[in-house]
């Protein structure tokens, strides 16, 4: 799904941005087992009430990338007006990215670096689409890829359903998601039979004010025999809070060629 360039764009979006809805009455109760007569489309449709339902977030954001050469470790202050953009910012505003409906902007003062981009260069780049309500519903537990029930496969465990692309050929893409809180557990995207993949566990959740909202989620990308793994711990959330987004490219920084 991301290929070997996507080091450099964790490098980068995870330092800048690694890379809602409103909530609503379920109707799949929650349980510790899956309901086993229930159907795709009664699925989504409660996982997609699940979300949590806020007009801003704020938080931390701690980020811990691996890869075959490397560990790195940063910590982000998190701003996230829902469905118009994310702001992330480093201590001292070193690294700060703007992530929003029309693309990507971010500066590194370090290198003295800035990219501004529509998610459209992103995508080509990547080679794999993508948009900013994808980026936020990765971050808040729900599906990145939006397929209608039909084209979706039913399965169950003893702890959790899964829903995958009946057609795999191309992507091939599967979401698990919690019987109790109705969100996602792990989701897995691949391209070319597996060449490319990425792997996104979410391994805790918190409950900040009736709220449910990741607590740490892994993401593992493989291309053949490279892997690169990014952690990221959201902590110290609060919601509806009166918030500013600010993003001013300095003068002279040089523009990054992607």
């Amino acid at each position: 799904m991301i290929v070997k360039r996507g080091v450099f764009l964790f490098h980068y979006l995870s330092l800048a941005f690694i890379l809602l809805g409103c909530g609503g009455s379920k109707t799949v109760p929650s349980d510790t087992k899956p309901n086993m007569n229930v159907n795709a489309k009664t699925l989504l449709a409660s996982h997609y009430n699940a979300i949590a339902s806020f007009s801003t977030l704020q938080g931390k954001m701690g980020i811990s990338i691996l890869d075959d050469s490397r560990e790195m470790g940063y910590t982000l202050s998190l701003r996230m007006n829902k469905n118009e953009k994310l702001w992330l910012n480093a201590t001292l505003g070193i690294v700060r990215a703007l992530v929003s409906v029309e693309g990507v902007q971010f500066y590194n003062k370090l290198d003295q670096t800035y990219f501004e981009g529509r998610f459209d260069l992103l995508s080509k780049w990547l080679g794999v689409d993508l948009n900013f309500n994808q980026l936020q519903n990765l971050l808040l537990g729900q599906a990145i890829l939006d397929y209608p029930p039909k084209e979706l496969e039913l399965s169950f465990s003893e702890s959790q359903y899964q829903l995958r692309t009946k057609d795999s050929l191309g992507l091939d893409y599967r979401i698990r998601i919690n019987p109790n809180h109705l969100l996602a557990d792990q989701q897995y995207l691949s391209q070319n039979v597996g060449e490319r993949e990425v792997i996104v566990n979410y391994l805790s959740y918190q409950n900040v004010g009736g709220k449910m909202v990741p607590e740490i989620i892994v993401l593992t990308v493989t291309e053949g025999s490279e892997v690169t793994q990014v952690e990221l711990n959201l902590h110290s959330i609060s919601f509806n809070q009166q918030l500013n987004f600010p993003f001013n490219i300095p003068e002279g920084y040089q523009k990054m060629a992607l």
